[in-house]
């Protein structure tokens, strides 16, 4: 078997080869049927209910009102799916009268990045052989292939797929432990919609919506489709730990490392990698809990679920997407720009910010334990301040008067010019605020800042991200919970946090 050289044709090889087979044709004939069997997802008995499943269909044409939407990953436009399943069919129908090596139209409906052009006198069509366009059709309908699906401002979703530049033989492991978690119970969740009443009709219509399976098809997928690229290896490892298969899914996450992947939709590609100290994250079994972490992230006096704001939308989008990139490049560049989003984080990531500082900025874990410590008081002086205008901590006018005392701060420290007009700037007001000394835990930072041998920089970073951690006392309102619900907690001793 001589391996393609396009990644897209060679994920389709890997897909074909995964299982042994002897009559090759006949293999791809399968898949591409497969393909077409799972073209659609239906949703089953949805009228007077709350919530649907769904089944994959072998049905052509979508009707959206009735609950028949595009699989998300057939990768084209639903526009243009009609033509995808012609031209399967075509290929269906070619392997049973042509040789693999003949030559062959590679159209864009089932090899989405590629495009006619133009010889100076026409427009043609790129060719290939017969194999490597039943492949790119293979790897186009697959769903054995991680897969998410966005909604654009025009309400329209857009199919994406994630598919890593490996090898057959890296490709054959890669899919075969994605079958494993499609097929595990973690993953049936997947195939549950909501149903809804269409208020702008007369009498009892309901409206199947789109199953759980379009913010990714794999296990516990992000709720935010702009964290999926990252989320994808956070659920890796988390089935994995739950199916106790860790040894091999540890071994594909390493396959990752060092390759290039691809975010491909119809008519574009863009490439990506992670970075190996984020792949250590997830094989440490930490990744999801700080994909899950970033999801929970709030934005100062900005609302994840205030969905008549359209700017809070958009601000939490182009969080998400700052986040993903973060995570995914991992070096300083991308950490200012998921900073200058102003915010405050649930405590859980504090391992990334650790491990960001200590493995990508090069600072001592005793400098960074330090600040840490730091941060941790300044958010709670934030907290103590806060807690002293407005009892109700669970206020609107509490988060208001918090997020106020955490900008001062954090403006405190980004106008500072020399550490020790940082750490004086910074620390003085605090401790005019809340009438309490910084702990002595700070002191390994609040030396090297002043001294200067720890850049500016790297110190205003440390003191920004630790003192957005957001204290042990408030934990964020779920979704599901009751808004009037109210906790007391005991606040008195700083050091019980």
């Amino acid at each position: 078997m001589k391996e393609f050289s396009h990644f897209y044709s060679k994920y389709g090889q890997a897909l074909l080869y995964e299982e042994s087979s002897d009559d090759y044709n006949l293999k791809a004939k399968e898949l591409l049927e497969l393909g077409l069997e799972k073209f659609r997802l239906k949703a089953r008995h949805f009228e007077g209910e709350a919530q649907t499943s769904y089944n994959y269909a072998r049905i052509k044409k979508g009707d959206t009102s009735n609950g028949v939407f595009l699989s998300p990953s057939v990768i084209i436009s639903d526009l243009k799916a009609t033509g995808l399943w012609v031209q399967v069919e075509g290929l269906i129908d070619k392997l049973e009268t042509s040789k693999l090596e003949d030559a062959t139209s590679i159209k864009q409906s089932f090899a989405p990045m590629t495009g006619e052009y133009n010889n100076g006198r026409s427009r043609h069509t790129p060719k290939s052989t017969l194999e490597e366009a039943v492949c790119c059709a293979i790897t186009t309908l697959s769903i054995y292939k991680p897969s998410i699906s966005f909604r654009g401002s025009d309400g329209k979703y857009t199919n994406y797929c994630i598919i890593p530049d490996l090898s057959v033989k890296d490709g054959q492991a890669f899919i075969s432990l994605f079958k494993r978690m499609l097929n595990s119970d973690t993953s049936k969740s997947l195939f549950i919609g909501k149903v809804s009443k269409d208020k702008k009709k007369q009498g009892d219509r309901y409206i199947p919506r789109r199953p759980e399976i379009f913010y990714g098809n794999f296990p516990n997928p992000p709720r935010s489709s702009y964290l999926a690229t990252i989320g994808i290896i956070a659920s890796i490892s988390e089935w994995a730990k739950e199916a106790k298969l860790t040894i091999w899914a540890n071994e594909v996450l390493e396959s990752l490392k060092n390759t290039t992947l691809y975010l491909v939709t119809y008519g574009d590609a863009k490439s990506f990698s992670y970075n190996h100290y984020v792949i250590d994250l997830a094989k440490e079994g930490q990744l999801r809990k700080i994909v899950d972490s970033l999801f929970r992230t709030e934005l100062l006096e900005k609302s994840r679920w205030n969905y008549s704001s359209k700017e809070d939308m958009i601000e939490y989008k182009k969080f998400d997407l700052f986040a993903s990139r973060f995570l995914q490049l991992f070096n300083q560049p991308a950490f200012k720009d998921f900073l200058a989003f102003r915010a405050e984080y649930p405590n859980e990531l504090k391992i990334l910010f650790t491990t960001y500082f200590t493995k990508m900025e090069k600072i001592s874990i005793e400098i960074v334990k330090s600040a840490k410590e730091l941060g941790r008081w300044l958010n709670y002086v934030a907290y103590l301040t806060a807690k002293a205008e407005h009892k109700n901590t669970k206020s609107e006018e509490f988060k208001k008067m918090k997020a106020k005392v955490l900008v001062e701060i954090e403006s405190s420290a980004f106008s500072a010019k020399t550490g020790d007009a940082l750490i004086a700037q910074v620390v003085t007001r605090a401790g005019r605020l809340s009438k309490m000394d910084a702990p002595p835990e700070a002191e390994i930072y609040i030396e090297q800042t002043c001294s200067g041998e720890l850049p500016l920089d790297n110190a205003k970073n440390l003191l920004m991200a630790f003192s957005r951690l957001r204290n042990k006392y408030e934990k964020p309102v779920q979704v599901e919970e009751v808004k009037t619900e109210t906790n007391k907690v005991d606040t008195s001793e700083y050091n019980e946090q």
